[in-house]
């Protein structure tokens, strides 16, 4: 009982907000959007900006479309740090990473059950090819059951995803039209990916079970990895 007394409280107190939001959302249904570059979760890699154009079609439905221009640059940090050296699949010292993402696009049907904004939606996701390049430095490095002194290089890359997708996200039209959003549209299938490990200046060749090894460890962080369009937007309603 008193759980649920609190709860209602919170709901009046939160309730002119969610009816403001409704009405932001009837009021100014053109919504456009700029896009801001998002930093991937593992930390190396970098989408480039875009934009978001749609319509509120009331105040629960919204159609739009995102696109994301090609990104590709080059950074020189890891998956996390350890004794302050970056790290990457498992292995220290990552000197540098590098990355080309082909542009993406998606159409997006959002449905909004509840205020202020919370929605879940589903629609066609585009997504383009993408590379990665690791470079290690040359150290004493463990790789499988042996011990060498080398460098090493890993190359990833993923072909192009065109299908469905599921996503869930948030919203927030304000009363001057301006909006602000957050969300993901992730891919329902999988696509295929290459990876390439090499060990091109070690002192003694690396036996191959020992770079399988290393090769095995990049391909689980790779099975885990999400094939999605994350989005962070802000601009203005019409």
């Amino acid at each position: 009982m008193k759980r649920f007394l609190v709860l209602s409280l919170v709901g009046l107190l939160l309730l002119p907000l969610w009816v403001r939001a409704e009405e932001g959302r009837s009021k100014h249904p053109v919504q456009l959007q700029l896009l801001a570059p998002t930093t991937y979760w593992s930390g190396t890699t970098q989408y480039d900006n875009g934009f978001e154009l749609g319509l509120h079609l009331g105040s629960a439905v919204y159609l739009g479309v995102m696109s994301r221009r090609e990104g590709a640059g080059t950074k020189v940090m890891g998956m996390g740090s350890m004794m302050g050296e970056s790290m990457a699949f498992m292995q220290e010292d990552l000197e540098t990473s590098n990355y080309r993402y082909q542009a993406s696009q998606a159409v997006e049907l959002r449905i909004s059950p509840l205020d202020p904004g919370l929605y879940f939606s589903f629609g066609q996701l585009k997504l383009g090819a993408q590379e990665e390049n690791y470079l290690y430095q040359k150290k004493a490095r463990a790789l499988g059951d042996g011990a060498y002194v080398t460098d090493l290089t890993v190359k990833i890359e993923r072909e192009a995803y065109n299908g469905p997708a599921v996503g869930l996200g948030f919203v927030q039209v304000f009363d001057n039209g301006f909006s602000f959003s957050l969300g993901v549209l992730a891919a329902t299938g999988s696509r295929a990916k290459t990876v390439t490990v090499a060990a091109p200046n070690s002192d003694v060749p690396v036996a191959a079970a020992d770079l399988q090894s290393f090769k095995y460890d990049v391909n689980r962080w790779e099975s885990v990895r999400p094939a999605w369009f994350a989005h962070v937007g802000l601009g203005w309603n019409f």
